[in-house]
This record gives C-alpha cells, sequence and structure tokens, in this order.
C-alpha cells in the first residue's frame, strides 16, 4: 500500500510541474537500467526510451515491446521500477496458414 501511494504521489508531483522530456540514445543508458532491463524485462526490447526531469525528480520513461504486449515503464536512476502500465495496444494477429492457403496434392494437375 504504502509502494502504491508513494508512487501515485511522485507521479502525481511529476506530471504536475514542469518536465523536460528528452530522446536517450542507447549508450546514453545508465547501468542501474541496464541491470534493471536485463533482471525483470529480459523477454522484452526497448522500443522507446526517454529521459524525463523536473525540479524534484529525474526518471527514464520506457517503452517495451514482447511478442506478447507493450508495457510503459518508469523507472529511477537507482534502477528501481516506479511505474509499469500494459498498454492496451494490441498487435494484430501473427497470419496462420489455413486449408485455403496451403497448396495440396489435390490441387496440382
Amino acid at each position: 500500500m504504502k509502494k502504491t501511494v508513494f508512487s501515485f504521489v511522485l507521479f502525481f508531483l511529476f506530471t504536475a510541474t514542469y518536465a523536460i522530456t528528452n530522446q536517450v540514445n542507447e549508450e546514453e543508458i545508465p547501468e542501474a537500467i541496464n541491470k534493471t532491463l536485463e533482471e525483470k524485462f529480459s523477454n522484452y526490447y526497448v522500443v522507446d526510451f526517454q529521459l524525463i526531469k523536473n525540479k524534484t525528480v529525474t526518471l527514464y520513461q520506457l517503452e517495451l515491446e514482447s511478442p506478447e504486449n507493450v508495457l510503459e515503464v518508469l523507472i529511477d536512476l537507482k534502477g528501481n521500477v516506479i511505474k509499469k502500465e500494459e498498454k492496451t495496444e494490441t498487435k494484430p494477429p501473427e497470419k496462420t496458414e489455413t486449408e485455403n492457403d496451403v497448396e495440396t496434392d489435390n490441387d496440382v494437375e
């Protein structure tokens, strides 16, 4: 419960004040964040990575994608996951072969 309240307060402070957002290159990702990605999100790859700063806090916002879903994650400078949210975007289903798509011996003359 305390962690949820802390996350909400942090998110509120973060969004209620002016924040600067910058795109970040992979080479600029801090070691603590890389460690968190390896330990907790090893089956995801980074789609988008942004540094978000305001007067009181610095966070990294990541969009992570796997074959199953897409996550938006906020991580602090120490590598702590502040917020993790599954995005509602759904990927189109992969096309599977059906009987009509597969050539059979009966189709060959």
